[in-house]
């Protein structure tokens, strides 16, 4: 065991692993701190095993391979394994990423985020996720790249093969997929394209069992479906909403302290538009109960606002849950002007505060365009449909350009007409009724000539 050199420092210092003057009697370190200096100047040897000498010797004897090239730092290329299913994945995630709440794909359902899970395992799925990468920067250029138009067509394409297929038409993947397309279409849609899918998702939810249903991104992508469909089973009475809807949602609306966001409640504005006398107490009694649901989500606006530092993504979400409440209560406040004789001026009074609170909320959630205020337009559209005063008509129809620049699919003007034609008609089926009592005739106006939407493209 042969020694080799080592250190000539003071144990005490070599401990504290300083820096040893190795003067003698003393070093300097141990003379300042008044301790005793044992080893000052003196040589050590530490010793090394000589077998593990000679094994290393042993070793260097053996032949030994070309050195490799020295290539700098900032020449290597990282590379990793890739294929179509993680490059899809990885251009999903960065879009993900982007937190700025006016181009946060959050807005169109919380489930979004957990779809990178789900990459790979359904055709229909890979595909609507490339067409939607692709045509996401539509949203910030405003203008459509041929690659985008491409995924797009393909994306059709894979997901009308799946849905021939029994097992797969009605999965969760396929549902989401179709959603997506949906998304895609009102980012890359051309004016007055009035593409429905309601009736096609309408189908396929009546096929689900919620008992095969149960995982949280199930969960939240069948409520998230649902308001499509709502929504446009107003143009298209004829989609059936029940009895699958409230199979689907019940657990849901049992655990919603508002009756203005039940979905149940929700699912019969088309019923209460085109039946308005056979729902009236039910109408009377949602309508009574929105003031209280209106006071609570406009005073946790406020309380955001008065916190100071907004947090921009929950403000712009309440603030939708706010717009949503807000056309529900101008829908059914026209429905019930027609029955309420005694208190027509009051009801009037009612809907001109709507539609000034409708008109603040759209000015304000400019700030969180295209994405965050997506919402806005619909509302606007109720309120100048519910409001015969001008001044409030013009400033929603100037409201109503601003947001029609960000997406050219939904011509929001003539969705005011039509549905202000809705509700016409919804009244005036009532005074027929009771002006016939009286012998009174009136002029029935002709058919509507306002387009309707038409089949899926999907289907």
């Amino acid at each position: 065991m042969p020694g080799v050199p080592s250190g000539r420092g003071c144990e005490a210092c070599r401990k504290q692993k300083k820096k040893c003057d190795q003067a003698k009697p003393k070093c300097a370190r141990c003379a300042r701190l008044e301790i005793d200096c044992i080893g000052s100047g003196q040589r050590r040897f530490k010793f090394v095993d000589e077998s593990q000498s000679q094994l290393v010797v042993c070793k260097s004897k053996s032949p030994t391979r070309s050195p490799r090239p020295h290539v700098p730092a900032y020449e290597r290329i990282s590379w990793s394994p890739s294929n179509e299913s993680t490059m899809i994945m990885g251009a999903f995630c960065s879009a993900l990423r982007i937190t700025d709440v006016r181009y946060d794909l959050g807005v169109y359902g919380t489930f979004i985020k957990d779809i990178p899970r789900r990459i790979g395992t359904s055709d229909a799925l890979d595909a609507s996720v490339r067409a939607l990468t692709s045509t996401y920067s539509a949203v910030h250029t405003r203008s459509k790249t041929v690659d985008a138009l491409e995924h797009y067509v393909d994306a059709l394409e894979v997901l009308r093969n799946t849905l021939n297929d029994p097992d797969e038409a009605g999965s969760a993947n396929t549902l989401c997929a179709m959603y997506l397309m949906m998304v895609c279409q009102g980012w890359i849609g051309e004016k007055d394209d009035c593409t429905s899918h309601g009736e096609a998702f309408a189908y396929l939810l009546s096929t689900v069992k919620p008992e095969e249903f149960q995982a949280k991104f199930e969960d939240e992508l069948l409520m998230t479906l649902c308001v499509p469909v709502i929504v446009e089973s107003i143009a298209r009475p004829n989609i059936r909403l029940h009895p699958w809807l409230e199979r689907l949602t019940q657990a849901r609306d049992d655990a919603c302290p508002m009756e203005s966001l039940k979905l149940r409640n929700m699912a019969k504005i088309s019923q209460f538009i085109y039946h308005p006398e056979a729902h009236l107490v039910e109408m009377q009694f949602i309508y009574q109960s929105m003031g209280a649901d209106l006071a609570k989500i406009r005073a946790f606006l406020a309380k955001i606002v008065e916190a100071g530092d907004i947090d921009r993504t929950v403000h712009s979400r309440y603030q939708t849950v706010y717009g949503i409440q807000l056309s529900f209560a101008m829908i059914l406040n026209v429905l019930l002007r027609s029955f309420s004789v005694d208190n027509f001026l009051g009801m009037i009074e009612e809907c001109t505060v709507l539609v000034n609170e409708t008109i603040a909320l759209a000015e304000d959630a400019r700030q969180y365009r295209p994405l965050g205020s997506s919402g806005a337009p619909t509302t606007l559209v109720c309120a100048w449909a519910a409001t015969t005063d001008l001044a409030q008509r013009q400033r929603a129809e100037e409201l109503m350009d601003e947001y029609q620049a960000d997406f050219e699919i939904a011509n929001w003007k003539q969705i005011a007409l039509w549905i202000e034609k809705k509700l016409s008609d919804g009244c005036f089926s009532h005074c027929i009724t009771e002006l016939s009592v009286l012998g009174v005739e009136l002029e029935i106006p002709s058919e509507d000539t306002i387009r309707t939407p038409s089949e899926c493209c999907v289907m």
